[in-house]
């Protein structure tokens, strides 16, 4: 990892610790900047590039499964076409946790 384009390291005085980072942003969105980024190039860290997006997939991740909450509740099994399975009733519960 890059800080400003310069290696982090402690003797450079430009690390960040995860606590410092937890301080402003959750862990998910923390997880969501890793997997935006490609696994074998050089992260160049950056609050005003690094953070931006994953907070809007966070957000996007978000309002999905929000919907899809909100769409199961609205379903009436009884008078669906469609016959559950015990996974699909289990998979049901996950989403309405």
């Amino acid at each position: 990892m890059h800080i400003a384009g310069r290696k982090m390291s402690k003797s450079l005085k430009n690390f960040i610790t995860i606590k410092a980072i937890l301080e402003k942003y959750n862990a998910r969105q923390i997880r969501f900047v890793f997997l935006l980024h490609h696994w074998s190039s050089l992260m160049n860290y950056s609050e005003e590039n690094t953070w931006p997006e994953a907070v809007a997939k966070e957000k996007a991740f978000n309002e999905f499964f929000r919907t899809v909450k909100a769409h199961t509740r609205n379903i009436k099994i009884g008078e669906s076409e469609q016959r559950w399975t015990e996974r699909d009733f289990t998979l049901k519960a996950e989403f309405l946790r």
